[in-house]
């Protein structure tokens, strides 16, 4: 996402234990919490929900995104990502290559 200004990293990295499926860390200026997708309430450790990203590194932009990407996120401040949900508009910098693709 390039409206962030932290990004998440693999977990191997700091670790050096690989992981399958491999969580990918938060850094402290960080918070992701996954919520419900209705009600957008937080929910509990480990539980699926959608992601929503507070990145205190962004200062002169918005402090916090609502994705729609599914993931469970973990006390140990990491997050495994599980995909994009199915319903959601499709967004980012290839569309127009996903377009060209699809013709």
């Amino acid at each position: 996402m390039t409206e962030l200004s932290s990004q998440l990293y693999g977990r191997s990295l700091i670790t050096g234990i690989d992981e399958s499926p491999e969580r990918l860390w938060a850094p402290p200026w960080m918070r992701i919490t996954a919520v419900d997708p209705v009600t957008l309430a937080p929910l509990p450790e480990g539980e699926v929900g959608i992601l929503r990203i507070d990145d205190l590194a962004n200062l002169d932009s918005c402090i916090s995104i609502q994705t729609a990407d599914f993931g469970r996120v973990f006390a140990d401040a990491t997050v495994e990502l599980l995909g994009r949900d199915k319903a959601s508009t499709p967004r980012g910098c290839s569309l127009a290559i996903e377009e060209a693709l699809t013709r």
